[in-house]
This record gives C-alpha cells, sequence and structure tokens, in this order.
C-alpha cells in the first residue's frame, strides 16, 4: 500500500471521526434544548447541573472537531508524509476513538445518574409542634443512615411574625410547619 493511500485512509478516518464528533454534539445540543426548563416524560423536573454539564461537554467536543479539522487541513498532511507521521496518525486516531466512546460512557451515566433522581423532599406540611417533632425523631430513627440523610426546613411564617424579616427563609423557631427533605448519599469514588 502506498504512502498517499495510507494517508487518504488516515484522513478519511479523521474526517469520520469528525463527523461523529459533530452528530454526537448537535445530538446533545437538541437533547439540552428539549430539556431545558421543560418537564420530561414523568412531568418531572431535570435538575440545571445536568444540563451544565452536558453542555461543558458539548462545547469541550467542538473545540476537539476545531483542533481535528485544523490538522486534517494542515500543510503536515500532504502526500510527502513519513511513515512515522503515519504512526503517529494512527496513534492519534485510536486515542480519540477511545476518549470518544469513553466521553459517551461517561455522559450516559452521568445523565442517567441524575436524570432519574428522587424529589427533592418528601414530607411537607408537617405542623411545628410535638407530633410533628416526634413524626421526624421517628423518620430519624428508622432512616438508612448509610444511603440517606434527612434535613429539614422550615414552612411557613407564624402568625404575628414579620416576612420582611426572613426573605431568605425564616428559622424553624419562627415556623409555623416544616417541610423533610431525604437525599441520597454522594458515592464515593
Amino acid at each position: 500500500m502506498k504512502k498517499s493511500d495510507k494517508i487518504a485512509i488516515l484522513k478519511y478516518k479523521i474526517g469520520d471521526l469528525i463527523f461523529q464528533h459533530k452528530k454526537e454534539i448537535s445530538n446533545l445540543e437538541e437533547k439540552l434544548k428539549e430539556k431545558n426548563s421543560v418537564r420530561d416524560a414523568d412531568n418531572q423536573f431535570v435538575r440545571k447541573d445536568v444540563y451544565e454539564m452536558l453542555f461543558d461537554k458539548c462545547e469541550k467536543l467542538q473545540k476537539d472537531n476545531k483542533i481535528l479539522e485544523k490538522n486534517v487541513l494542515d500543510a503536515r498532511f500532504t502526500p510527502k508524509a513519513t511513515s512515522n507521521t503515519i504512526f503517529k496518525l494512527e496513534e492519534k486516531v485510536s486515542d480519540l476513538l477511545l476518549d470518544n466512546n469513553y466521553l459517551r460512557k461517561r455522559i450516559q451515566s452521568v445523565y442517567a445518574e441524575h436524570y432519574h433522581s428522587a424529589p427533592r423532599y418528601q414530607f411537607s406540611e408537617i405542623p411545628n409542634n410535638e407530633e410533628g417533632s416526634e413524626f421526624i425523631n421517628l423518620l430519624r430513627k428508622y432512616l438508612n443512615k448509610d444511603r440517606y440523610t434527612i434535613s429539614r426546613r422550615g414552612q411557613h411564617l407564624k402568625e404575628g411574625e414579620d416576612w420582611r424579616q426572613h426573605q431568605y427563609g425564616q428559622s424553624i423557631d419562627k415556623s409555623s410547619h416544616i417541610r423533610v427533605y431525604i437525599d441520597q448519599k454522594k458515592e464515593k469514588k
């Protein structure tokens, strides 16, 4: 096989890789446009940080595509290339394919992890009295502490309290009700 044929094959592989990157970028951008501030099929909101992360991945892929396009059109890839250059190109193509597969799997796993997360708060309108405190204590007692955490926040101001003093949220003792959040603990990697 001639060197010019090998170079043509490598150019075709690099062009195909660029096309795959562009296609993946456009697919991700379409998904982001469809999902941004829209409810999914289960009528739940998808978290904003997931979309920001996917958008960052799209930007990285676009930068990679620009670099690949520049390299393909660069004068270094003329038919006068040496076997060493061909070897480097083959290594680059295999590295890019591995990176592409890794990024695709990582995006899918992160998206799946965050897309199907449970609602943020589980209990609301719990009265802020002895009965409510007993309920929260029982929740804490029987919660699977290896996997979940509980936090509570105030809900609704008590009668006679001024909302202007609590514009960023009131403390539990100033609340007439309590809201309980049950969050899944982050996995340590």
